[in-house]
């Protein structure tokens, strides 16, 4: 008994001296600290990268993740599955890469073969934003090059993703592995938080259409949290409903609204709201669908048998498959 009220005291001297720290509302303990190899697997990772194994992966015999770019497929993405739980402190992202020509993946591919970026997103479909890119780097036969970047992500859930262009030239396997991604540990915050404006990625927007609310700054530290807030006129504001704990928010809306963040420190207990913005909604005349089709020439596909009373515009000779009278040109 003696032992644990003494270990008890122990830990509260901890606790009120910043030495330990817990905090329910947030992860304090937050910190990336992941690696992948594809050795065993690609479980959790999409895209358009694909894994092999073989002597012609990085590392030898085990699992890399490869795209064939050429002429006629110029662009790829290798998107991770959440790496952790982001403190927003400095992270570092390191990994293997080579550019091999197709298809024995062992003579090195010459410049210019194109690039890539390495992005960091709260999601698996982003928004994303590049830290680094890596372009037409001279290349070595069978050799994996290790390349390290720093990025100070926000604070929240993380994936990382490469996307890659092609040049236009040359036929070759862009290849990964050995992902390893390492991050700072984050001090306590203190004092009051400074998020400054509320940005949003449009001013105004169409109903139901998707944009992201983020932060002018980034207050950084454990016990910092997030809570978004809504109001119609920017006089009275409520909790926004199901708005994440962090400094940036994808939404909808269908009416103009104002938006801004409380941001907190749970260890100086104080509180600051960022500066609120508007966002409109635009008029129905400036909000149209997106038709989706298959080959433009199908049932389903086309407009046709259009006829305006009132001028010579009488096409009203039904569907032919194969030959509308007009087509859909979206893309």
């Amino acid at each position: 008994m003696k032992k644990h009220v003494l270990l008890a005291k122990m830990l509260m001297m901890l606790a009120f001296t910043g030495f330990l720290s817990w905090d329910s509302a947030s992860s304090v303990y937050a910190q990336l600290n992941y690696n992948f190899n594809f050795d065993a697997n690609s479980t959790g990772w999409t895209g358009n990268f694909a894994r092999f194994t073989g002597a012609t992966a990085c590392g030898g015999s085990g699992g890399a993740m490869r795209r064939n770019l050429y002429s006629s497929v110029t662009t790829g993405q290798m998107i991770s599955p959440t790496v952790g739980t982001s403190n927003g402190m400095q992270a570092t992202i390191s990994y293997d890469y080579k550019v091999q020509v197709w298809s024995a993946n062992t003579s090195a591919q010459a410049a210019p073969w194109g690039s890539f970026d390495v992005q960091y997103g709260a999601t698996a479909t982003g928004p994303w934003t590049t830290f680094a890119t890596v372009s037409n780097e001279v290349q070595s036969n069978n050799v994996c090059l290790n390349r390290s970047h720093n990025a100070t992500i926000p604070a929240g859930n993380t994936f990382i993703r490469w996307s890659a262009t092609f040049a236009g030239s040359g036929d070759y396997f862009l290849n990964f592995d050995n992902i390893v991604i390492t991050q700072q540990a984050a001090m306590n915050c203190a004092g009051a938080p400074n998020p400054g404006n509320t940005l949003s990625t449009a001013a105004s927007v169409c109903a139901s259409a998707n944009f992201t609310l983020s932060l002018q700054n980034q207050d950084i530290g454990a016990g910092i949290s997030y809570q978004w807030q809504t109001s119609p006129d920017g006089v009275s504001w409520s909790n926004a409903v199901g708005s994440p704990n962090a400094p940036t928010w994808a939404t909808t809306h269908t009416s103009s609204t104002h938006y801004r963040c409380v941001v907190s420190c749970s260890f100086s207990s104080q509180s600051t709201n960022s500066t609120g913005v508007l966002v409109g909604l635009n008029p129905p005349n400036q909000c149209y669908c997106t038709p989706a089709y298959t080959s433009g020439t199908s049932a389903g596909d086309l407009i046709s048998a259009v006829s305006i009373s009132g001028t010579t515009l009488n096409n009203n000779v039904g569907f032919t498959a194969g030959q509308p009278s007009y087509l859909n040109f979206y893309n």
